[in-house]
């Protein structure tokens, strides 16, 4: 079951990497376009009467909440990594996992703003490094915790 399991979270791991290495290769427009969307979808939600605003007002909303959207992407995919990483590196039995995990993590990062330094109309921030690596290290954090509480629970 332990061979299972690891090869699991090589897999999810590789998946992520990839799929952070996938939207980064959007160009700009194109990741500005996908962004407009979820903001679009989210203040559907959030404002019911968002398509009855005119479409000024309508325009405005969406240029208010498109930051605030493309920086929850940014956090809630390298949460997610340093999430499966956290609990790779425990599968493997690694001595501090979570250093593993989040120095691996920090490595994505920068590897993914660099990256974006050769992709039409993006840009490499670092806001969005820091931003990468707070999401890691709260998904390392959760794990770790997690994992501890278990630990706990099995010992008493």
């Amino acid at each position: 079951m332990h061979c299972f399991r690891r090869i699991l979270l090589i897999f999810l791991t590789i998946a992520l990497v990839g799929m952070i290495a996938y939207f980064s290769s959007d160009t700009g427009s194109k990741s500005e376009g996908k962004s407009r969307e979820v903001a679009v979808f989210f203040l559907r939600i959030w404002n019911k009467e968002f398509d009855a605003l005119s479409s000024a007002e309508r325009e405005a909303l969406i240029q208010k909440a498109q930051l605030p959207v493309r920086k929850a992407a940014h956090a809630t995919e390298f949460f997610a990594l340093g999430s499966v990483m956290a609990l790779l590196f425990a599968e493997l039995r690694r001595k501090r996992p979570w250093m593993w995990a989040g120095g691996l993590a920090v490595a994505a990062a920068a590897l993914d703003e660099t990256h974006q330094l050769f992709v039409s109309g993006r840009s490499a921030s670092i806001r969005d490094v820091g931003i990468d690596i707070a999401g890691a290290w709260a998904g390392v954090a959760l794990i770790s915790w997690a994992l501890r509480k278990c630990e706990q629970r099995k010992n008493r």
